[in-house]
């Protein structure tokens, strides 16, 4: 049963990352403002304006290259519940296209959220 539910956790994710590196997307989880800035930042990225509420980062290629890709996570009050916190996540992509550089810091930040709070939703 744990491994089933570990999977289904993670496809969520990975949906969650690959849609939002489409069209950007929203979602809500319990985790503080502080953890979700902290988990981006240790996702590879390269900080390029940073806020207590948000955070502009270039996603860093394998091989090391920093892209020209801006995401931004804006974090505000839930739209649900007061108490749960929301996390606005924009790329200045193309409408339409992938970007798949952008997904690997998305992936990695869901990724520590849905250890903390597996009941987080997308908006």
């Amino acid at each position: 049963m744990g491994k089933f539910s570990d999977l289904k956790r993670m496809n969520k994710v990975t949906d969650f990352a690959t849609s939002a590196a489409k069209r950007g997307g929203a979602f809500e989880t319990s985790c503080s403002p502080e953890q979700i800035l902290a988990w981006l930042k240790a996702t590879r990225i390269q900080v390029v304006d940073e806020s207590p509420t948000a955070l502009s980062v270039n996603p860093i290629y394998k091989h090391g290259n920093v892209g020209s890709e801006v995401i931004s996570a804006q974090v505000s009050a839930g739209s649900k519940l007061p108490t749960l916190v929301t996390i606005e996540v924009q790329l200045n992509a193309q409408p339409g296209s992938v970007n798949p550089n952008a997904i690997p810091p998305i992936f990695g930040l869901l990724s520590q959220v849905s250890k903390v709070d597996p009941t987080w939703q997308p908006v």
